[in-house]
């Protein structure tokens, strides 16, 4: 069995070669030497990711409006 970790936290996304039902108890069995950081997120990862493009896009779409007004103030004082 292999405890799978998000690729930027520590918590444990999935199981590998789980050959019992899942309990919670299970993950106290998780050490260092059966535990890897995969290639996924979790999901409170997945979700600091998706607010840090959505506010990237927001200011990103802001800074698109804003620069033409500024333009066109420029080019009215000549």
């Amino acid at each position: 069995m292999q405890f799978i970790q998000c690729k930027e936290c520590d918590t444990i996304i999935a199981i590998k070669d789980l050959k019992e039902p899942y309990t919670p108890e299970i993950l106290e069995r998780a050490t260092a030497e059966n535990t890897v950081h995969g290639e996924d997120l979790c999901a409170a990862c997945t979700a600091r990711h998706e607010a840090e493009r959505k506010a990237a896009e927001e200011a990103a779409a802001q800074q698109a409006e804003e620069t033409p007004a500024e333009e066109q103030s420029e080019k009215t004082e000549d």
